[in-house]
Protein backbone atom coordinates (compact mmCIF):
# COMPACT_ATOMS: atom_id res chain seq x y z
CA UNK A 1 0.00 0.00 0.00
CA UNK A 2 0.89 3.20 -0.91
CA UNK A 3 0.31 5.26 2.06
CA UNK A 4 2.16 2.27 4.51
CA UNK A 5 5.66 3.13 2.66
CA UNK A 6 5.02 6.72 2.82
CA UNK A 7 4.18 6.35 6.50
CA UNK A 8 7.32 3.85 6.93
CA UNK A 9 9.93 6.48 5.29
CA UNK A 10 8.22 9.25 7.19
CA UNK A 11 7.77 7.66 10.51
CA UNK A 12 9.53 5.42 12.92
CA UNK A 13 7.98 2.83 15.13
CA UNK A 14 5.76 4.32 17.72
CA UNK A 15 5.15 7.77 16.69
CA UNK A 16 2.02 9.62 16.13
CA UNK A 17 -0.03 9.74 12.41
CA UNK A 18 -2.57 12.14 12.20
CA UNK A 19 -5.37 12.34 9.85
CA UNK A 20 -7.57 14.90 9.92
CA UNK A 21 -9.91 14.04 7.54
CA UNK A 22 -9.87 9.81 7.46
CA UNK A 23 -12.46 9.18 5.12
CA UNK A 24 -12.35 5.42 4.77
CA UNK A 25 -9.30 4.89 7.29
CA UNK A 26 -6.57 3.87 4.94
CA UNK A 27 -3.91 6.09 7.07
CA UNK A 28 -4.52 4.80 10.03
CA UNK A 29 -4.93 1.27 9.13
CA UNK A 30 -1.76 1.81 7.58
CA UNK A 31 0.05 3.40 10.97
CA UNK A 32 -1.42 0.72 12.74
CA UNK A 33 -0.27 -1.83 10.87
CA UNK A 34 3.21 -0.31 10.92
CA UNK A 35 3.17 0.07 14.79
CA UNK A 36 2.45 3.57 14.80
CA UNK A 37 -0.62 5.54 17.08
CA UNK A 38 -2.99 7.25 15.13
CA UNK A 39 -5.48 9.61 15.26
CA UNK A 40 -8.36 9.93 12.64
CA UNK A 41 -11.17 12.40 12.46
CA UNK A 42 -13.94 12.81 10.08
CA UNK A 43 -17.27 14.48 10.51
CA UNK A 44 -18.86 11.75 8.91
CA UNK A 45 -20.63 9.33 11.12
CA UNK A 46 -20.27 6.72 8.20
CA UNK A 47 -16.52 7.48 7.40
CA UNK A 48 -16.05 6.66 11.34
CA UNK A 49 -17.96 3.55 11.37
CA UNK A 50 -16.08 2.23 8.40
CA UNK A 51 -12.62 3.32 9.85
CA UNK A 52 -13.73 1.71 12.98
CA UNK A 53 -14.48 -1.98 11.11
CA UNK A 54 -11.41 -1.47 8.73
CA UNK A 55 -9.37 -0.85 11.69
CA UNK A 56 -10.78 -4.08 13.90
CA UNK A 57 -10.81 -6.20 10.98
CA UNK A 58 -7.24 -4.90 9.88
CA UNK A 59 -8.38 -4.59 6.05
CA UNK A 60 -5.80 -3.81 3.65
CA UNK A 61 -6.27 -2.70 0.55
CA UNK A 62 -3.53 -2.69 -2.61
CA UNK A 63 -2.70 0.15 -4.12
CA UNK A 64 -3.63 0.63 -8.11
CA UNK A 65 -1.06 3.21 -8.44
CA UNK A 66 1.64 0.85 -7.06
CA UNK A 67 0.74 -2.10 -9.07
CA UNK A 68 -0.15 -0.96 -12.30
CA UNK A 69 1.84 2.42 -12.33
CA UNK A 70 0.62 6.04 -13.15
CA UNK A 71 -0.20 5.59 -16.84
CA UNK A 72 -2.94 3.74 -16.30
CA UNK A 73 -5.16 5.76 -14.05
CA UNK A 74 -5.25 8.28 -17.39
CA UNK A 75 -8.27 8.06 -19.46
CA UNK A 76 -7.78 11.10 -21.33
CA UNK A 77 -7.19 10.95 -24.49
CA UNK A 78 -4.72 13.65 -26.13
CA UNK A 79 -7.40 15.90 -27.80
CA UNK A 80 -9.07 16.17 -24.72
CA UNK A 81 -6.14 16.75 -22.73
CA UNK A 82 -5.74 19.95 -24.99
CA UNK A 83 -8.67 21.01 -24.89
CA UNK A 84 -8.64 21.44 -20.76
CA UNK A 85 -5.03 22.50 -21.50
CA UNK A 86 -6.24 25.11 -23.84
CA UNK A 87 -8.56 26.88 -21.10
CA UNK A 88 -5.80 26.57 -18.17
CA UNK A 89 -7.83 23.46 -16.82
CA UNK A 90 -6.82 20.85 -14.80
CA UNK A 91 -7.20 17.66 -15.76
CA UNK A 92 -9.35 15.15 -13.88
CA UNK A 93 -9.27 11.11 -14.42
CA UNK A 94 -11.61 8.85 -13.05
CA UNK A 95 -15.19 11.18 -12.89
CA UNK A 96 -17.98 10.58 -15.06
CA UNK A 97 -19.14 14.22 -15.40
CA UNK A 98 -16.31 15.95 -14.66
CA UNK A 99 -13.16 16.08 -17.26
CA UNK A 100 -11.02 19.09 -15.56
CA UNK A 101 -11.26 21.92 -13.51
CA UNK A 102 -10.13 25.49 -14.30
CA UNK A 103 -7.10 26.71 -12.27
CA UNK A 104 -9.07 29.90 -11.88
CA UNK A 105 -12.23 30.03 -9.78
CA UNK A 106 -15.98 31.54 -9.51
CA UNK A 107 -17.29 32.91 -6.44
CA UNK A 108 -14.28 31.38 -4.78
CA UNK A 109 -16.17 28.06 -5.66
CA UNK A 110 -14.58 25.69 -8.51
CA UNK A 111 -15.27 25.53 -12.54
CA UNK A 112 -15.70 22.18 -13.38
CA UNK A 113 -15.05 21.37 -16.64
CA UNK A 114 -16.77 19.03 -19.46
CA UNK A 115 -15.82 18.27 -22.49
CA UNK A 116 -19.16 16.45 -24.46
CA UNK A 117 -18.49 13.02 -26.04
CA UNK A 118 -18.87 12.24 -29.78
CA UNK A 119 -22.01 11.16 -29.51
CA UNK A 120 -23.31 13.00 -26.83
CA UNK A 121 -25.96 15.59 -26.89
CA UNK A 122 -24.81 18.67 -25.64
CA UNK A 123 -28.00 18.35 -23.34
CA UNK A 124 -26.94 15.05 -22.30
CA UNK A 125 -23.12 16.85 -21.37
CA UNK A 126 -24.69 19.35 -19.24
CA UNK A 127 -26.54 16.81 -17.19
CA UNK A 128 -23.66 15.22 -16.67
CA UNK A 129 -22.08 17.40 -15.08
CA UNK A 130 -24.57 18.77 -13.00
CA UNK A 131 -25.23 15.27 -11.88
CA UNK A 132 -21.73 15.06 -10.53
CA UNK A 133 -21.72 15.57 -6.69
CA UNK A 134 -18.64 18.54 -7.29
CA UNK A 135 -20.32 20.24 -9.97
CA UNK A 136 -23.71 20.91 -7.10
CA UNK A 137 -20.71 23.05 -5.30
CA UNK A 138 -19.88 25.42 -8.16
CA UNK A 139 -21.83 28.51 -9.32
CA UNK A 140 -20.47 28.38 -12.87
CA UNK A 141 -19.36 25.36 -14.87
CA UNK A 142 -17.88 25.17 -17.92
CA UNK A 143 -19.24 22.07 -21.35
CA UNK A 144 -16.89 22.25 -24.33
CA UNK A 145 -19.20 21.88 -27.01
CA UNK A 146 -17.60 19.25 -29.84
CA UNK A 147 -20.50 18.50 -32.05
CA UNK A 148 -24.18 19.87 -32.96
CA UNK A 149 -25.96 16.27 -31.72
CA UNK A 150 -29.06 18.37 -29.42
CA UNK A 151 -32.41 17.15 -28.27
CA UNK A 152 -35.55 18.05 -29.41
CA UNK A 153 -36.05 20.30 -25.82
CA UNK A 154 -33.14 21.70 -24.67
CA UNK A 155 -32.46 22.17 -21.21
CA UNK A 156 -31.94 25.68 -19.69
CA UNK A 157 -29.17 26.19 -17.46
CA UNK A 158 -28.02 29.47 -16.48
CA UNK A 159 -25.01 28.25 -14.23
CA UNK A 160 -23.26 26.07 -17.55
CA UNK A 161 -21.23 27.73 -20.40
CA UNK A 162 -21.26 26.45 -23.32
CA UNK A 163 -17.90 27.04 -25.17
CA UNK A 164 -17.38 25.37 -28.82
CA UNK A 165 -14.18 24.25 -29.48
CA UNK A 166 -11.79 25.50 -32.14
CA UNK A 167 -12.32 22.52 -34.11
CA UNK A 168 -16.32 22.89 -34.23
CA UNK A 169 -16.04 26.53 -34.75
CA UNK A 170 -14.02 25.72 -37.90
CA UNK A 171 -16.13 22.98 -38.96
CA UNK A 172 -18.94 25.48 -38.58
CA UNK A 173 -17.05 28.13 -41.01
CA UNK A 174 -16.69 25.50 -43.42
CA UNK A 175 -19.69 24.68 -43.42
CA UNK A 176 -20.58 28.30 -43.94
CA UNK A 177 -18.17 28.75 -46.93
CA UNK A 178 -19.65 25.64 -48.60
CA UNK A 179 -23.38 27.24 -48.38
CA UNK A 180 -22.10 30.02 -50.47
CA UNK A 181 -21.43 29.11 -54.27
CA UNK A 182 -18.11 30.26 -55.61
CA UNK A 183 -18.24 32.33 -58.60
CA UNK A 184 -15.09 32.17 -60.83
Amino acid sequence: MLLQQIINISTDEGDLVLDAFCGSGTTCVAAKSLHRNFIGIDISEDAIELTKKRLNDMIITKSELLEKGKTSYIEKSEEELFLLKSINAIPVQRNNGIDGFLKRQFNDKPIPVRIQKKDETLEDAIEAINNSEQAKKSDLKIVIQTNNYRQLFPLEDKKTLIIKSSELLINEELNKINMIPYNK
